[in-house]
């Protein structure tokens, strides 16, 4: 009787290991069909899913032990804990066999894992398995029960790893994408570790490519942020060792780095000629500009003539920039401002000048309160001026003056300017000559010359050379216009101080004619009889001067139309691009001034002779005007 009841039990049991594996089989197969489905294989059918019964509660599913055909060895899906329920998956109401109902629920394998397994219950093959934890997700395939091949790990807060599992490790090369869907890696892990070769999308917009290890960037790489682009060496996640940086379209660096700045030596250089080959420190050169020194200039010049100044740029210890090039740098002049008089309110003077704002005021080592002149290129200065024609037929004439040999040259191309001008208005060129004979050589208002209108052009930058060392050439002062104010208020204070001496003089002597001039003491002031000099139409050359030599016409237009004499300032001042100290972290040196001071040009044809008066000229007269007018 044992016997039969062993080979009954032993029947059962071999019709129920076989029913199990046709339903494993069945849903192997419908679950490795969905899955490649979702990983992008494209759509499958099952070829057994319009065999597959779909066996459940409504259909009656043999789950409940009142129903006659209820069989302990079968399970439904649908019954399982909630666990599964929340895995959308198209095998969710499938049914699975298990032989050891007991060590599964003991296992929990039933509650978190769909998919492929071993008889003896080990995950292998492609399944889903949802962690206790309920943080992490796992769908991909497994061997021996561990994540091995390609698979998609999922966290709650929306990060994911899609790529090569070795051994329950993230191992080889994937895909991880962080919650907020932009920042993004792909390429090498390591044990779950961004290591190797791969790129890395930064939630800002930053790029990296190149090598890593350990989550950071190690070894050679390219980086592209804000600042522009690296190429070079990183370690600790940092700029270490030898690499270049561009600065967008401006500026470049190739040297090297420590701790993302650079340390060492380097070479920095930019779009607008700025060089510099030196040594840094944490980011910063060891010698840098400190202030620029105006030196080797005149600080008087004639009027008529040009003045060249020289500068150079001086470090924190007074020695010459000698590893900087291309110092940008801006020539300014400055006059004096002066200030309007105190005037009584019970005299009457007249208004003060209205004074034109369009030029900016300074404080100098030199004034308190300086108004800018505005300077020019000695070129176009002798453009703006009006020639007569006899001026220049003679294209050969022997200049012993360098200047005036530069402004008759100067002189030469104005007269082409001026007859292309006047091209289209002619017939001919001898109709031509007899026009610039009748009016001269002059721009006209009309020109579109920049020496045709006031202020003219400022004068060229200048750059400095690999010795900190910069110059600037040939530079004038024209004859400012009526509208410029300082000249205006000491116009103006002239006057007022003749009218208060006027006043002075009629409050102790009473009133006197106006056209006698007196000195302070109240003394007539008897002057000679002047012939008045009759003007041409050029200015700066009267009636008498057209007869003189092509020398000394030249030098009278030149002297009589430039600036007034007295004292001027000028001030050299850094121009360089404001990348250039903002990515060293410096300040701009501090600029330099010089005074020069203008005076009237000598007559070097005719030597100058005292003149001696006879004591009968001379007039002697007493200390006290009362006494005097006594006598």
């Amino acid at each position: 009787m044992g016997t039969i009841t062993d080979n009954r039990t032993s029947r059962q049991n071999s019709a129920s290991l076989s029913k199990e594996k046709t339903m494993l089989s069945v849903d192997t197969d419908y679950f490795r069909q969905s899955y490649l489905f979702r990983s992008g294989g494209g759509k499958r059918e099952n070829p057994n899913s319009r065999n597959i019964k779909r066996r459940n509660t409504s259909h009656g599913l043999r789950t409940s032990k009142n129903n006659p055909n209820y069989d302990p060895n079968v399970r439904s899906v649908a019954t399982s804990p909630s666990a599964l329920n929340s895995i959308n998956t198209p095998w969710r109401e499938k049914t699975f066999f298990d032989p050891n109902e007991e060590r599964a629920k003991t296992a929990g394998i039933l509650e978190t894992y769909q998919g492929e397994r071993t008889p003896k219950l080990v995950r292998h093959g492609v399944g889903l398995y949802k962690y206790s934890n309920k943080f992490f997700t796992y769908e991909g395939e497994w061997y021996n029960g561990k994540k091995h091949g390609r698979g998609k790990l999922t966290m709650t807060d929306g990060t994911y790893y899609e790529g090569n599992f070795v051994d329950g490790e993230i191992n080889g090369r994937g895909l991880k994408v962080w919650s907020d869907g932009k920042q993004r890696y792909r390429g090498q892990f390591t044990n779950g570790q961004l290591d190797g070769e791969g790129k890395l999308v930064y939630s800002n917009g930053d790029v990296y490519e190149g090598s890593f290890s350990r989550n950071m960037r190690a070894g050679y790489g390219t980086l592209t942020d804000a600042t522009g682009l690296y190429r070079g060496m990183f370690a600790d996640n940092q700029r270490n060792g030898d690499g270049m940086q561009q600065y967008g379209n401006t500026a470049l660096y190739v040297g090297k780095w420590q701790n993302d700045k650079p340390h060492g030596f380097g070479r920095f250089s930019n779009n607008e000629g700025f060089e510099l080959e030196t040594e840094f420190v944490e980011g910063s050169p060891v010698k840098w500009p400190s202030r620029i020194e105006i030196c080797e200039t005149p600080t008087v010049l004639n009027q008529g003539h040009y003045l060249e100044v020289n500068f150079r740029y001086l470090d924190q210890h007074g020695q010459a920039m000698t590893d900087w090039k291309g110092f940008k740098s801006t020539l300014t002049a400055w006059y004096k401002k002066p200030s309007l008089p105190k005037l009584k309110k019970a005299w009457e003077y007249p208004k003060p000048p209205e004074l034109d704002q369009q030029f900016e005021t300074i404080k100098t080592p030199f004034f308190r309160q300086a108004t800018r002149f505005p300077i020019t290129a000695f070129e176009y200065y002798v453009m703006s001026l009006w020639y007569p024609y006899h001026l220049i037929e003679d294209e050969f004439y022997p200049f012993e003056d360098g200047v005036l040999r530069e402004a008759f040259n100067h002189v030469l191309a104005l007269r082409q300017i001026v007859a292309n001008e006047l091209q289209p208005s002619v017939q001919d060129e001898e109709q031509l000559e007899k026009k610039l004979k009748a009016d001269g050589i002059k721009l006209t208002e009309e020109s579109e010359h920049p020496s045709a209108h006031w202020p003219f052009p400022a004068v060229d930058d200048s750059f400095a050379d690999c010795a900190g060392c910069g110059r600037f050439e040939k530079v004038a002062f024209p004859q400012a216009k009526e509208n410029y104010g300082p000249f205006l208020i000491e116009e103006y204070n002239k006057e007022i101080e003749k009218l208060k001496k006027k006043a002075n003089l009629a409050h102790y002597f009473g009133d006197r004619p106006d056209d006698i001039q007196y000195d302070a003491l109240g003394r007539p002031i008897v002057a000679g009889e002047e012939e008045e000099v009759e003007q041409s139409k050029y200015p700066g050359l009267s009636l008498e001067d057209l007869s003189k030599s092509v020398e000394n016409q030249l030098t009278k237009l030149l002297s009589r139309n430039y600036s007034k004499k007295g004292d001027y300032v000028i001030r050299v001042e850094d121009t360089t691009s404001e990348g250039v100290y903002s990515w060293f972290g410096l300040q701009r040196p501090e600029p330099g001034y010089l005074k020069v001071k203008i005076q009237r040009q000598k007559n070097k044809q005719k030597k100058r002779k005292k003149e001696s008066r006879s004591p009968s000229e001379s007039s002697v007269t007493s200390a006290n005007p009362r006494k005097n007018n006594d006598s």
